[in-house]
């Protein structure tokens, strides 16, 4: 609907010297399923360019993918952004970066592994496994069943690991090699029936846990944050001004306002921007 948040609120595309293509330009929207259909079309014409690309081109450059409506940019550089995105991929070895938030929704829960030691590495040293998000998950309401897990369908009670982690699969972000992201979004649209919960993260959750050689995420929120059922604690924002990530000490790059983070997302833009979230955005 529109160009997408991401566009009017700071000046990403100048920043970043990229433009932001919605794919959903023009398209009718049927369901979560629209938006992998979108993706899988715009990356097979991607790659129908590989006799027109150097060799190797399409394993090298990156792409991201971002929800149109609901992700605002907090102002770090690009050269960071990309660096923090080389250092989880170095680390990980996977090649594709989800973003993470901290309640498991549509995923298996008891499947979802531990905050690996490389993550705690990159986060010099803080125990994202232990309490170091507890004071920021205000959202949580206790902890997962097994009947829940096994539906993969947690989400709606805001189950949180115990302690709190953001260590589950968040689909609202994700990026990675062209080639590798259309290998799994091929993957997806062919799956999407068999394990779609409610959307499309259900099946990008199913791929990350059958493949953690290929997908990881981005346990720090470094490239993206996942606002839902996190504390209002954890950024500061002052109007036209960059975003600062109270708990790692960094200006923050993307800002996803998912679930019930919603309300700290229009917080966030009135605050920056000075108008609220829908005249921004026009809808």
């Amino acid at each position: 609907r529109g160009t997408s948040l991401l566009e009017h609120v700071g000046s990403f595309q100048k920043e970043f010297r990229t433009s932001v293509i919605n794919l959903g330009g023009g398209k009718s929207w049927k369901g979560f399923k629209t938006k992998i259909d979108l993706l899988a079309a715009h990356l097979r014409s991607r790659i129908a360019l590989v006799g027109y690309t150097a060799p190797g081109q399409l394993e090298q450059e990156l792409m991201a993918f971002v929800d149109g409506s609901d992700v605002i940019w907090g102002g770090c550089n690009a050269t960071a952004f990309q660096q923090a995105y080389e250092q989880i991929a170095t680390r990980s070895g996977a090649s594709i970066v989800f973003s993470a938030e901290i309640v498991c929704g549509e995923q298996d829960c008891n499947k979802v592994p531990e905050v690996p030691r490389w993550a705690e590495d990159m986060a010099s040293g803080r125990n994202l496994s232990g309490d170091f998000w507890g004071k920021y998950a205000v959202g949580c309401n206790g902890t997962w069943s097994d009947e829940c897990s096994a539906r993969r369908d947690c989400g709606y009670w805001a189950p949180c690991a115990v302690p709190p982690a953001v260590k589950f699969l968040n689909s609202g972000f994700f990026m990675g090699p062209i080639r590798d992201l259309s290998e799994m979004v091929e993957w997806s649209l062919r799956h999407y029936e068999m394990y779609s919960v409610w959307g499309d993260q259900s099946v990008f959750a199913t791929y990350w846990l059958d493949n953690p050689d290929r997908v990881t995420l981005d346990y720090t929120g470094e490239l993206a944050l996942s606002l839902s059922d996190l504390s209002d604690g954890v950024l500061a924002a002052e109007m036209r001004s960059k975003v600062w990530n109270v708990a790692f000490d960094r200006t923050q790059c993307l800002i996803h306002g998912n679930g019930r983070g919603r309300p700290f997302l229009k917080d966030l833009v009135k605050i920056i921007e000075g108008r609220s979230l829908e005249r921004v955005r026009g809808y």
